[in-house]
């Protein structure tokens, strides 16, 4: 994994300001180009709390040497490392992140009349990262599902991806999460099978878990718009049930694999057979992935029930999942906000996913904790779009909510 980052010690948000500070201060006097790419250079050296390469996507490690070149790219820098500065202070949302993002989201609107700019590799970066900002100052709702939209919507306009092109293919190893779940969250975003097999596969990941997971939750917009159909008075569909199970035995396949890959990560720590800094780099990956796979299964379950509720083992092997999720909270807790922030996501669909009512009260004393790092407002105004949206995975609902 190429990762940058500094393991070595225990790094405060004080550590972590300063060393941004004095990489400002050591481009002064320059101009304003070496100042932002130094700023977010800087962002790639934090320890796993505050790291956004970590917490966000190797593509990251290709922009500073394209800054300069297109304007939406580089306003969008600006406004992800104003938002970035907050939240490693632990304060509200500044006026200078508010401002930049503000100017971002205007220089985006330009760049995107121009056609030849609108499909480039840089402007579609521009949009992941306006889409990071918004996570860290509190954008939701109409407008972040409106950013995940128009990134669906030039990956359509483009129509392909040069896998020759390293940083093209990163970006988009990142951008297919958020189009994707947006994709099974909403009917907003509607691919072809054909489209979303190119959105999906990946040649840097294609063999791996994750590249194996995304295949098996591209296919869940597919199936439940079969479903609808049926449900409507359309034909009957009698490949549906077992393309349906044998998606979700290939998820249960891949969980196994985190599982398993995460336990023998675990065994290697304590024997002692691996550095200190390597060991926890991989630790953390190993329990996201395995956090992410068993939120994926989730989802996965909540449609397979839909399609077969007579299915009694379907809601015992979900409440297994949440169950495992909640054992990953603790381990989790070392790397909050930025490094942990997944852990939001896994915990509402835990919350979806489980009627034990213990568990329910132990998942939200959770969201409590994560929430608090970041402006996404409160438990009460959550927990409604999430029944929402459970019951629009089990098909009790037609209609998608807007996106929290």
């Amino acid at each position: 994994m190429e990762l940058t980052v500094n393991e070595t010690s225990e790094q405060t948000p004080k550590t972590v300001i300063d060393a941004i500070t004095a990489a400002r201060l050591s481009c002064l006097p320059t101009n304003r180009l070496t100042v932002l790419t130094a700023s977010l250079v800087q962002t790639f050296k934090t320890e796993l709390k505050y790291n956004l390469i970590w917490s966000n996507g190797l593509y990251l490690q290709e922009v500073p040497k394209r800054l300069g070149y297109n304007d939406a790219l580089d306003t969008s820098v600006s406004a992800l490392t104003a938002a970035h500065l907050d939240i490693v202070l632990g304060r509200k949302t500044s006026v200078k992140a508010l401002t930049e993002y503000s100017r971002a989201l205007r220089t985006l609107k330009n760049v995107l009349n121009d056609p030849v700019k609108a499909c480039a590799s840089e402007t579609l970066c521009a949009v992941m990262l306006l889409l990071l900002c918004q996570s860290f100052i509190g954008v939701r709702g109409a407008a972040y599902m409106g950013h995940v939209e128009g990134a669906a919507q030039i990956l359509r306009a483009r129509r392909y991806y040069n896998p020759a092109d390293d940083f093209e293919a990163k970006l988009l190893l990142s951008l297919r999460g958020p189009v994707l779940f947006m994709g099974v969250l909403s009917d907003k975003i509607q691919f072809s099978r054909r489209e979303w097999d190119t959105i999906v596969v990946n040649d840097l990941d294609g063999s791996t878990p994750e590249g194996k997971m995304m295949c098996c939750l591209a296919q869940l917009p597919v199936i439940r718009e079969r479903k609808k159909k049926m449900l409507n008075g359309g034909n009957n569909d009698p490949d549906l049930l077992e393309e349906t199970r044998t998606n979700y035995q290939n998820m249960m396949d891949v969980l196994e694999e985190f599982h398993s890959r995460k336990v023998e990560m675990q065994k290697t720590i304590a024997a002692g057979t691996v550095s200190t800094p390597y060991g926890r780099i991989m630790d953390a990956h190993y329990q996201r992935s395995y956090a992410l796979g068993l939120s994926v299964s989730l989802v996965i379950n909540f449609v397979a029930y839909a399609i077969e509720p007579d299915n009694s083992d379907l809601p015992l092997q979900a409440e297994h999942f949440v169950k495992e999720i909640l054992s990953l909270c603790e381990g989790a807790e070392k790397f909050r906000p930025l490094g942990a922030s997944y852990m939001l996501l896994c915990l509402m669909l835990a919350w979806a996913g489980t009627e034990d009512h213990p568990n329910k009260h132990s998942i939200e004393m959770e969201l409590e904790k994560y929430l608090q790092d970041f402006p996404m407002g409160s438990l009460a105004e959550l927990l409604p779009k999430m029944k929402l949206y459970a019951g629009y995975l089990r098909l009790l609902s037609t209609l998608s909510p807007d996106c929290y």
